[in-house]
């Protein structure tokens, strides 16, 4: 539970609504302090540039200050904990997707002999994908040039899904928006029916001789 001197005022004096963050001016002064939307106290409305806001400070990864318990001037400090890390459930159908991934690749390497360059390729585009992620949430904060949401799309599709799985939930980032989120778990799904029927020789002669 925090405390109230663990607490300060500020204002948002940046916020981009349709990333879901922004950066707080805090009344006492010095750096702007970056806040995501998920560090707000839940039931309040859609932050705002200009709205006077009490929060707690903590380090990110990387070593910079972040908001977190973020909440109006008038809520009390000690009612607003320093939120912990809880898995929601698309958060946990994600992992879920991936461990099944793991085992269906497992199976298909020892029991229908799948190529191990296979594997080799999926952890590489896996690894790459992941630092495609991270590469664009950095830029979001800080207002460099962003990877497309095209190419991340293409990197998933062509085999990377899994470590964007793990990037989407590690760096908290690409979860909010629909659309895209929608689009990629059709190329998730698009990569994986073709691992089955291309890894499994069964399942593939069955459908060259239904095609002929």
């Amino acid at each position: 539970m925090a405390t109230a001197d663990q607490f300060r005022d500020g204002v948002i004096t940046i916020w981009k609504d349709d990333r879901g963050f922004g950066f707080i001016e805090p009344a006492d002064g010095g750096a702007r302090i970056f806040v995501n939307v998920n560090d707000f106290a839940l039931g309040l409305p859609r932050p705002a540039v200009g709205d006077a806001v009490r929060f707690a400070t903590v380090s990110d990864p990387n070593g910079k200050p972040r908001a977190v318990s973020v909440s109006p001037p008038g809520m009390t400090a000690l009612n607003a904990p320093i939120p912990r890390v809880r898995l929601r459930a698309p958060e946990l159908l994600g992992w879920i997707a991936v461990i099944v991934f793991i085992l269906l690749l497992v199976a298909l390497t020892v029991f229908f002999a799948l190529p191990i360059w296979v594997s080799i390729t999926y952890i590489v585009l896996s690894v790459g994908c992941f630092t495609a992620y991270a590469v664009d949430k950095s830029a979001a904060v800080t207002g460099a040039w962003r990877v497309s949401e095209a190419r991340l799309l293409a990197l998933g599709l062509i085999g990377g899904w899994p470590g964007a799985v793990v990037a989407q939930r590690v760096l908290r980032h690409k979860t909010r928006k629909p659309a895209f989120i929608s689009i990629f778990w059709v190329t998730a799904a698009v990569n994986l029916i073709a691992l089955v029927v291309f890894g499994w020789p069964p399942l593939l002669q069955s459908l060259i001789e239904l095609a002929t």
